[in-house]
């Protein structure tokens, strides 16, 4: 599958068309150049054939749906060994059954995808002491989850803890507003690495180098105009 490598963008058509050999990273990356970008992964090293025909939940599905809602063709190997495509309109019923499918019908080599803007963002790593406070920080996340009303503001959070290290751990990566990142940093006045950045930067797992025994917080959210 690793020569399924291109990425192709349609600027009329508002798609671009993916080879299902590469991972979410390198779509991004091939995509940038356009201030575009696609529902793929969150975090590096996911393919993204496996990503789209699971379903796919990424950054940007409270804004477009599940990676594989924004597909508008899948090119299709069948069992008896012809290529198709599949759409709305062309083999309907491949096409629906593709989505969360997975790889019960076909081995997929290419998926076109509507594009979404993506401007750059604001984000990086924010480092969080454990020690004492592990409450604050849940109560600024879930009333982040309770109140927030803006589709482009999300947050992904993971809790950890591992005795061999002698301590606990929590990672997120996100892309949301200022009013949660403000909540987030009056808990720790720990170090981070906020700044402006491409958001092919997003699913890096060390912008920053992680130490051990620590809460992690990965913040993000898109520049706009008005801001």
């Amino acid at each position: 599958m690793s020569r399924f490598n291109q990425t192709s963008f349609n600027r009329t058509t508002g798609t671009a068309k993916v080879g299902t050999g590469q991972e979410g990273e390198q779509v991004y990356q091939a995509l940038e150049p356009f201030n575009v970008s696609i529902a793929a992964g969150r975090v590096a090293g996911v393919g993204i054939g496996g990503f789209t025909l699971g379903g796919g939940y990424s950054w940007v599905t409270n804004q477009v749906g599940l990676s594989c809602d924004t597909v508008v063709e899948f090119e299709v190997a069948l069992p008896t060994g012809k290529v198709v495509t599949a759409t709305n309109t062309s083999n309907a019923d491949l096409f629906f059954g593709l989505k969360g499918g997975g790889n019960n019908f076909g081995i997929v080599t290419a998926i076109t995808y509507t594009v979404i803007e993506q401007p750059a963002v604001w984000g990086g790593l924010v480092v969080v002491n454990g020690d004492g406070n592990i409450t604050s920080l849940s109560q600024e996340i879930s009333h982040f989850q309770d109140t927030n009303t803006d589709p482009k503001a999300v947050v992904g959070v993971t809790y950890g803890f591992d005795p061999s290290l002698g301590g606990n751990y929590s990672y997120t990566l996100t892309i949301e507003g200022p009013k949660l990142i403000y909540g987030i940093r009056q808990v720790s006045s720990s170090p981070s690495s906020i700044t402006i950045m491409d958001h092919l930067l997003l699913p890096e797992p060390s912008i920053v180098s992680l130490p051990f025994r620590l809460f992690q917080r990965h913040l993000a959210l898109p520049l706009l105009p008005d801001w």
